[in-house]
């Protein structure tokens, strides 16, 4: 019997070997794809490292792409069992729907829906070339992939909030623990010499996501069972909660003796600092204590692995060539480069058209039915909205007797990422307790705005306010974003406007017969905005 040399072999029939001039084709297939990604995906990029860069919250954004793809390498032998089915059509959906999320992010200048448009983008890509099955193996290392976006940032205090809270207590308990006088009312700690206010950057929810973002990978690596990975997370961000209290008891402490100097700036942040080295060494240290604790059978397990040599690299190469299909890659690889090339063209070339005021505001009516105006300085409105292309700031009064009722409308030309209707700033001011509340109008139209009392300083007003997106009037905060992504993406435009009544309140103010009166101007005001405000895009109001 003659010996045969197994390197020699040829390949399964119905198999497709990957000659010399297949790969060229295939290696310029994929440059091209990579080469249209990273066009379309370059500013989102730019603006991650940018953040990154300038945020120590987020500094752990730096080592998430490295992390993935560690994740993913690892995962190589797993990969290579798996049959490659490409999902033409939901792939390209996913690839078309992450897409949009980044032309919308463009339009509406949200570039935290930008950057999440690109983990979906991969996940996208991966269905379409390879399938479902591939893509549940790669699971982990693409949603890790979410971690380096800002995920913390315009609109959380809904999460902030219990987290605020719970550090408060912690704190005042850990001050009543060591003999110091302090009493807990919210979010403040008031102290004999100061009063402390436990604000949603020092909730410490932005360093649990860098405990996590870390503890995810570490236990996944370290642990063999999900009941360990699981619990060594949960020991981390039990431990961070904990540091936070501790770190809010400290500050306490601190000003009691010192008073507030020093509590803020790098004193500050070093105390930020201490809660993400004690979740750090808590993830570690549990790791190892797990580690340690799993005994003789974990080691079994892990002694049986097979270790990679260049026999198992060569194999692993040749069942790749064998289970690329031609047929397949190629339509995969022309949907691919179809969907990209349409989605950057439409990503460069829709362009949003500033639609300035025709006359500005300094047209606007002095006198609305029977209210009488006057012009007000705006740099003493409380309301004010940053960075608006034009302003009306004015009161108008009915009857000498009657209170008058203060109003600000900021209006922008366009939105971007620096200047936006909506941000983190005017969301903290005004959706804190709002109510909404539906309005007649005086051609029997309903309206829904919000109702609020604000209060800045000593300066206590009943509000009320809502959003104009060319003549449609919208409470919501959330639909006011989603109007401007229609906008921008039917219309090319992303104008719109704050529009705020206001009354002062004193300590004789009744407060519904102030809002009453507010609603009563509101039903007048509405329809000359509306001559200012409404575009005619072709949708009717309210």
């Amino acid at each position: 019997m003659k010996s045969v040399n197994k390197q020699s072999l040829p390949l399964i029939p119905g198999r497709l070997a990957l000659n010399s001039w297949s790969y060229r084709t295939i290696s310029i297939q994929v440059a091209l794809l990579c080469l249209l990604f990273l066009v379309i995906y370059s500013p989102t990029m730019a603006s991650l490292v940018r953040m990154w860069w300038s945020s120590d919250d987020y500094s752990h954004g730096f080592l998430v792409p490295f992390i993935s793809l560690y994740l993913a390498w690892i995962k190589r032998d797993e990969l290579s069992r798996i049959r490659i089915e490409p999902g033409l059509w939901s792939g390209g959906v996913l690839v078309l729907f992450a897409g949009l999320m980044l032309v919308a992010g463009k339009l509406g200048g949200f570039i935290v829906l930008q950057e999440l448009s690109l983990p979906l983008m991969i996940a996208g890509m991966v269905l379409l070339f390879a399938g479902k099955l591939f893509l549940k193996s790669l699971a982990l290392p693409i949603a890790y992939l979410f971690f380096m976006i800002k995920m913390f940032g315009e609109g959380s205090d809904r999460f902030h909030r219990p987290f605020q809270l719970l550090a408060a207590k912690i704190g005042i308990g850990t001050l009543h623990l060591f003999g110091f006088t302090a009493y807990q009312e919210g979010n403040f700690i008031q102290l004999p010499n100061a009063l402390l206010e436990v604000a949603a950057a020092c909730s410490g929810i932005r360093f649990l996501v860098s405990i996590i973002a870390i503890g995810i990978p570490l236990a996944y690596l370290t642990q063999r069972t999900l009941l360990r990975r699981g619990g060594l997370v949960l020991f981390a961000i039990v431990i961070a909660i904990l540091a936070n209290g501790l770190r809010v008891a400290l500050i306490g402490m601190w000003t009691y003796y010192h008073g507030t100097n020093m509590i803020h700036g790098p004193f500050h942040i070093f105390y930020g600092v201490f809660v993400s080295w004690i979740g750090f060494i808590a993830l570690f240290g549990g790791a190892w204590f797990l580690r340690r604790g799993a005994g003789e059978d974990e080691n079994a397990l892990s002694s049986k692995t097979p270790v990679n040599d260049h026999r198992n690299e060569n194999l692993l190469r040749r069942k790749w060539e064998e289970r690329i299909q031609s047929n397949q890659w190629n339509r995969s690889w022309f949907i691919a480069t179809l969907l990209l090339t349409g989605i950057g063209s439409y990503h460069y070339f829709h362009r949003i058209s500033p639609v300035p005021l025709e006359n500005g505001f300094t047209a606007f009516p002095m006198t609305i039915e029977n209210w009488k105006g006057r012009d007000l300085d705006s740099k003493n409105e409380m309301i004010k909205v940053p960075k608006t292309d034009d302003e009306l700031v004015r009161t108008y009064q009915r009857a000498e007797n009657d209170h008058p009722v203060n109003v600000y409308v900021g209006y922008f030309d366009s939105q971007t990422e620096e200047k936006k209707l909506v941000t983190y700033t005017t969301s903290w001011k005004f959706h804190r307790g709002e109510e909404k509340v539906s309005i007649q109008g005086v051609s029997g139209q309903s309206y829904q705005v919000n109702e609020v009392i604000l209060n800045d300083g000593g300066d206590r007003r009943a509000v009320l306010f809502w959003y104009d997106l060319n003549g449609r009037v919208v409470a919501s905060r959330y639909a006011a974003k989603l109007w401007s992504l229609w906008d921008g993406l039917i219309f090319g435009r992303t104008n719109g406007a704050l529009v705020a009544l206001s009354i002062p309140l004193g300590p004789e103010s009744k407060l519904e017969q102030d809002f009453n009166h507010e609603k009563d101007f509101l039903r007048d005001l509405i329809p000359q905005l509306h001559n200012y405000l409404d575009h005619n895009l072709g949708f009717g109001k309210g």
